[in-house]
């Protein structure tokens, strides 16, 4: 089983910084300048869209400017997301040559590569659910989102767990911060929960272990 490197930086919240380095890092495991990595990282109060989004029609732009929220687009797809220091991200950049074939559809990674997620919270004693396409959900109310982009066979996997945000930024710096789940949508009070919510005390640190942890045994039956 090849090495998974781990890094953990919550010093560098600029969002601009972070998201280029998703992306420098896909291109330096692509020509296999750096192993298999597993990052964890905060930033200061962005909104961040899909690659394929609009962006006056994803982002209050008016709202964002007024309140010094920084706006930037990923290279993955999906929507919009608001992310601060009450939003903890991460990002898994792994080789997936050594995967069989049917394992490297979206399908297939979002649900499995969420494992990890719903691990640690039902190991908090927590409804944990995985919502199709790309949501962790508790008590069917969304508390974790999930984007991914391929670069050839190298994965960037990455994704937010809602802490404790700034609520009424992340409802006004979107222009529609309605909560997909499943087939319908509904508003972010009834759609979305903060694990700050549900248990006020938990510890990053200790999630954090505990996702690499698992991690590290889930990308272990991958390889062939």
């Amino acid at each position: 089983m090849r090495e998974l490197r781990v890094i953990i930086d919550f010093r560098n919240r600029d969002p601009y910084y972070n998201l280029a380095l998703d992306e420098s890092m896909t291109r330096l495991r692509l020509e296999n300048k750096i192993i298999d990595t597993l990052r964890f990282w905060i930033i200061d109060p962005a909104v961040i869209i899909g690659y394929f989004q609009k962006l006056e029609d994803s982002v209050n732009i008016n709202y964002c400017k007024a309140n010094d929220i920084n706006i930037l687009r990923r290279v993955s797809s999906g929507g919009a997301v608001y992310c601060d220091n009450g939003v903890l991200l991460f990002s898994l950049i792994i080789d997936t040559r050594e995967w069989p074939r049917q394992t490297r559809y979206p399908r297939f990674s979002y649900e499995y590569l969420s494992k990890p997620l719903l691990h640690i919270l039902k190991s908090l004693h927590l409804n944990a659910d995985f919502l199709k396409p790309n949501v962790v959900a508790v008590n069917g109310r969304k508390i974790s989102g999930l984007a991914q982009f391929y670069l050839y066979d190298v994965l960037l996997f990455h994704g937010t767990i809602l802490i404790n945000p700034h609520f009424t930024h992340l409802v006004n710096s979107l222009r529609d911060p309605s909560v997909p789940l499943g087939s319908k949508k509904v508003s972010p009070e009834e759609g979305l929960i903060t694990l700050g919510s549900l248990i006020p005390n938990a510890e990053t640190d200790e999630i954090v272990d505990e996702i690499v942890h698992f991690y590290r045994r889930l990308l272990s039956f991958l390889r062939f």
